[in-house]
């Protein structure tokens, strides 16, 4: 079990959050393969793991930004995994947008 050291409530206050998002694609051609890299290229994710036909892609977004992207590799291709993790954050320095 984890201890909760502190509590911060970020509700009225500007904040950075990111969370984390696999995504494992399956039964992929070379032509699935490279569309997925350039996915990767364009959405800064990271191809982490990759076999004869599957690959798996790492993304550290906002959830906004990560739900997006899932909702397009679905449209793409139908044999997937998706794993969230939750998300975190800080309170900003600078007065930016979540």
């Amino acid at each position: 079990m984890i201890e909760v050291i502190k509590v911060i409530d970020f509700t009225d206050v500007f904040v950075r959050m990111k969370e984390i998002l696999y995504i494992k694609v399956f039964n992929c051609s070379r032509e699935d393969k490279a569309e997925l890299f350039q996915i990767a290229e364009t959405f800064q994710a990271k191809v982490i793991d990759y076999g004869k036909d599957s690959l798996l892609l790492e993304f550290v977004q906002t959830a906004t930004k990560n739900d997006a992207v899932v909702k397009l590799i679905k449209e793409e291709f139908h044999r997937i995994e998706v794993v969230h993790g939750g998300s975190v954050g800080i309170e900003s320095i600078s007065m930016m947008e979540r």
